[in-house]
């Protein structure tokens, strides 16, 4: 932890939590005596668009397009392969309400693989596509597709088109959400 000019950085994912003191009233008038306060409000407008160092209208997209690939994914490239996997039949798909219920969980769960991914993107200072996809990479070899893979192991059929279908789709949603993250700086 660091203290630098009123402001306590707190080096966690390199990212900075400011102390609320920045926002007390005697600061805030400390700040417009000084005539500091248009800096403050940039400075300001910037950390607001941010949540924990990661940009939110790239959580937003990078959510919304991890959401896309996965209705791509399951609903249109691998229907047929994934229901036969799963053993599931058109018909016996919830319906509705449930349906409906699916959709917006699986839009929450989007949006925090694409904040979770934007964290490690800060962590690791990628700035470039390259860098993006690298970090994409790693998350989604490393981190996602051992987890699909322990459903495998202790899964009582052990699916290895399953764990294909599932494992490539979270390493390419990785990849996609880095790249659509380089975009928002």
């Amino acid at each position: 932890m660091r203290i630098r000019r009123g402001v306590m950085t707190i080096n966690i994912f390199h990212s900075s939590l400011y102390s609320a003191a920045r926002n007390s009233s005697a600061f805030i008038a400390l700040r417009a005596k000084n005539g500091t306060d248009e800096k403050w409000s940039r400075t300001k407008e910037k950390i607001m668009n941010r949540v924990l160092g990661v940009n939110c209208l790239g959580i937003l997209a990078s959510g919304l397009s991890i959401w896309i690939l996965g209705w791509l994914w399951y609903a249109i490239i691998f229907n047929a392969p994934w229901l036969a996997a799963n053993n599931y039949t058109v018909e016996a798909l919830a319906t509705g309400e449930e349906q409906f219920l699916l959709y917006v969980g699986g839009a929450l769960v989007s949006l925090l693989l694409a904040f979770s991914q934007g964290k490690a993107m800060v962590a690791f200072g990628a700035e470039t596509a390259l860098a993006a996809v690298k970090v994409g990479l790693g998350i989604g070899l490393f981190i996602a597709t051992p987890i699909v893979a322990t459903y495998l192991i202790y899964s009582v059929d052990h699916n290895w088109t399953l764990f294909a279908i599932d494992a490539s789709y979270m390493v390419l949603s990785f990849c996609l959400a880095g790249l659509i993250f380089t975009r928002f700086k």
